[in-house]
């Protein structure tokens, strides 16, 4: 008599000749298992994947907002002082007036090295085919950002820290006769001697042409809370010294997030907003091509872009630099060059051994165009 399967257990009856099934509490299906889980010994290793996800900070704001220029050459000369500031009126049928002449000055800059590097064995790349590893050219992308930030990092280095093989620091270049008497970051100590002198220019003696208009406050007396003034001021001292004082193109305000927070909440309080611009940075960066540009949104400050970078330097919060890239820039000599060897015997390891490196300098043209805002909390 053939057999009819109408349900469910019809068919496991059939199929695996179970005479009948009984309910689970019956106990045919209760039974001491063994499953194989995920946390079961020697059943599971985890695939990590070739991505490097970095838990440190890597961008560079700061070096990638300075224009790229190609080095041209090691220094400049500068008129320091008119050749006269008087009325220009002579009496008629009166005198020819005596020539003048302005005040010259020869500027030295030197190109500096800045290079990072790093090397895998050749077993650990041979293994990349067959294990999962971490493989050269993942390595090889963090790294050239890791050194784009520390590029970074080296023009946000403090003030007193002179640079005899790192790149000059933005805080330097912007930095004044005056400032000495506000001391070092956070109110730590004193600024020494020659710890201000900018591609060997003398700033210690008295105040003079290479001075930037910095905001301060004398060392010892604290901090103060941040006012809209503070930046009001520094943009009427600085501004008649732009190339072109009508208008805010090629200038930049570049400071640390609490800081913009901070200025974010005064603008609001006063019922006005900051505004949002497209800002054009040429990013002339780790691992891009020369002259490259990204657009990214900014909040300005009255028509100035706000670029905040995590490596400001802080007091209490960040100092804020209002820079005029008219006169500001990174000078190149040699553009970021990524260059490998596995040569074994030159290197005298069985490795691959990578570096990064660039030759150029941050490079001023125009010191009271640039200004500082410093001790804030």
């Amino acid at each position: 008599m053939a057999k009819w399967i109408n349900t469910i257990e019809d068919f496991l009856a059939e199929a695996y000749k179970f005479p009948a099934l009984r309910e689970l509490d019956g106990g045919m299906l209760l039974k001491a298992d063994a499953p194989v889980l995920t946390t079961t010994t020697g059943a599971r290793n985890i695939i990590y994947g070739r991505k490097l996800w970095a838990q440190v900070i890597l961008n560079a704001n700061q070096f990638g907002v300075l224009p790229k220029e190609p080095w041209q050459r090691s220094g400049y000369r500068a008129i320091t002082a008119a050749a006269s500031t008087a009325v220009a009126g002579v009496a008629e049928g009166g005198a020819i007036p005596d020539t003048i002449k302005p005040t010259f000055t020869e500027i030295d800059i030197k190109p500096k090295v800045c290079a990072a590097n790093f090397d895998m064995s050749a077993v650990m790349m041979d293994l990349a085919t067959k294990d999962d590893v971490v493989v050269q050219a993942d390595l090889s992308e963090y790294m050239a950002n890791e050194f784009k930030n520390r590029l970074n990092r080296n023009t946000l280095a403090d003030n007193d820290t002179v640079q005899t093989t790192g790149l000059e620091s933005v805080d330097r270049v912007i930095g004044s006769n005056a400032e000495l008497a506000y001391g070092k970051v956070n109110d730590s100590a004193v600024l020494d001697a020659g710890d201000l002198d900018i591609y060997g220019i003398d700033r210690d003696a008295a105040a003079s042409w290479a001075d930037a208009y910095v905001s301060g406050l004398a060392y010892a007396s604290g901090q103060r809370e941040l006012a809209l003034s503070h930046i009001d001021t520094v943009l009427q001292n600085i501004r008649p010294y732009w190339n072109d004082p009508g208008t805010n193109e090629n200038k930049v305000i570049v400071t640390g997030y609490d800081t913009l927070a901070r200025i974010m909440q005064l603008v609001k309080s006063q019922q006005r907003f900051v505004d949002t611009q497209r800002a054009r940075i040429t990013v002339n960066g780790i691992r891009t091509v020369a002259g490259t540009e990204v657009g990214l949104d900014v909040a300005a400050y009255n028509g100035i872009p706000v670029i905040p970078d995590a490596n400001v330097l802080q007091d209490t919060i960040s100092r804020i630099y209002v820079e005029d890239l008219d006169n500001l820039s990174f000078g190149v000599l040699r553009e970021l060059t990524h260059v490998e060897s596995d040569n074994y015997l030159a290197l005298g390891k069985i490795a691959t051994e990578a570096m990064d490196f660039l030759f150029g300098e941050v490079v001023c043209t125009k010191f009271k165009a640039q200004g500082k805002v410093r001790d804030l909390k």
